[in-house]
C-alpha cells in the first residue's frame, strides 16, 4: 500500500504544542523533527535520517538520544489514539469501514515498525 494519500494534517504537534503541561524542551524536539520531515508524510517516519540530520548539525550523541525518544514516544502515542487515525482518514474522504481500518492498521503498522527500528548512536 504504497499510494496512501493523506495530506496535510500532522497530528505530530497537535495537541501537545498546545498543553501547557508539556516542556518546552519536548516541544523544540517536536518541532525540530517536524521541520526535518519537510513535506514528507508524517504517518513515514525516518529516524535514522533525522538522527543524522542532528549529527551534522553537530547534536552530541546523548543529545540525539533524547530527540529521538522524544518523537518515538510521541508517535507510539499516536497509535494508541486510533480515533484520531480514524478521524484523518476520515476528513480525507475514504470512506467505508474496510477502507478506514486498512488504512489505519497501515499507518500503525508503518509507524510501529520505525519506532522499533534499532539505530545506532554512539553514546
Amino acid at each position: 500500500m504504497n499510494d496512501i494519500v493523506i495530506p496535510g494534517d500532522n497530528p505530530i504537534l497537535s495537541p501537545v504544542v498546545d498543553l501547557a503541561i508539556h516542556s518546552g524542551t519536548m516541544k523544540s524536539r517536536l518541532i525540530s523533527f517536524v521541520d526535518f520531515m519537510g513535506e514528507n508524510p508524517w504517518w513515514k517516519p525516518d529516524f535514522a535520517g533525522y538522527v543524522e540530520h542532528l549529527r551534522q548539525r553537530g547534536n552530541a550523541e546523548t543529545t540525539i538520544s533524547s530527540h529521538l525518544s522524544t518523537v518515538r514516544e510521541r508517535y507510539r502515542q499516536l497509535v494508541l489514539d486510533r480515533d484520531l487515525l480514524y478521524s484523518i482518514v476520515d476528513r480525507h474522504g475514504y470512506r467505508g469501514l474496510a477502507m478506514r481500518k486498512l488504512l489505519v492498521d497501515e499507518i500503525e503498522k508503518r509507524i510501529l515498525n520505525e519506532c522499533d527500528r534499532k539505530i545506532k548512536l554512539d553514546i
